[in-house]
């Protein structure tokens, strides 16, 4: 489903953040690394809660199209 794709996106986007201490003073990279979380873990709680909903939905949706073919 592409609640998962997001929720992945996140994920990576968020661990590739480790980088910046690579090239960064240590202060810099904490500063990305906090700026990061702010951005990416709202939307992963989002893609988390709104997945099981989807999903219920999706299979509503399916069995309802499955009976009006039969009419």
């Amino acid at each position: 489903m592409a609640t998962n794709r997001a929720e992945f996106s996140h994920w990576f986007t968020l661990a590739s953040g480790l980088t910046f201490f690579l090239w960064n003073p240590w202060w810099v990279g904490v500063c990305m690394m906090g700026y990061a979380s702010l951005v990416n873990l709202p939307f992963i709680i989002v893609q988390r809660f709104n997945r099981p909903r989807l999903s219920a939905l999706a299979r509503r949706l399916a069995g309802r199209s499955t009976v009006g073919n039969g009419q």
